[in-house]
């Protein structure tokens, strides 16, 4: 059986015992305050939210996911917050985490690259930063490209230098202790 709106391409209709077809050839537009979908929802085109996504179970992505802006990943107890995980069977490196500075320009010399950052509470509960490591270009000619990667962190309240490295350099920094 079939509903038909103004042509063909538009209905309603029932293939077999249990199913509902909504059919349109450009737009179904469902206005409601609330929609409740009792079941499994398969797109298998484009799905744009543009207010806020909640899920309560776990989210999967077979695709990839990209985020196109600041991110934050919470949770309640002392599990890992990010894992990553390879199941390649290879003897090749992996998992990867990759940091890639990319200001769709050259870049120069000096510029920062990339900062791995670990904070935590100090006993008045202010966000500390206590320790970080990040990379700088010292020399970004192509063909003599060169790095610098520093370790820091905070002694007696102060930033301090743990470890600074640039290759043909010895590694320099206080001892912490």
């Amino acid at each position: 059986k079939k509903l038909i709106f103004r042509d063909a391409a538009i209905h309603i209709s029932s293939t077999a015992d249990g199913d509902l077809s909504i059919a349109a050839d450009d737009e179904i537009d469902i206005t409601s305050t609330l929609i409740d979908v009792n079941g499994n929802l398969d797109v298998s085109g484009t799905a744009l939210v543009t207010g806020v996504l909640t899920t309560t179970a776990a989210t999967v992505f077979n695709g990839g996911f990209a985020a196109n802006a600041a991110s934050t990943i919470t949770v309640a107890d002392n599990s890992a917050a990010l894992t990553l995980v390879s199941t390649d069977t290879d003897a090749g490196l992996g998992p990867n985490f990759d940091l890639y500075r990319n200001p769709g320009q050259a870049g120069a010399d000096g510029d920062l690259i990339g900062q791995l950052n670990f904070y935590g509470l100090n006993d008045a509960s202010e966000k500390t930063h206590y320790l970080y490591l990040n990379a700088k270009m010292n020399d970004v000619a192509n063909g003599s490209e060169d790095v610098r990667w520093a370790l820091n962190g905070i002694v007696n309240g102060a930033d301090s230098s743990f470890i600074e490295y640039t290759q043909g350099t010895t590694a320099t920094g206080a001892d912490p202790e």
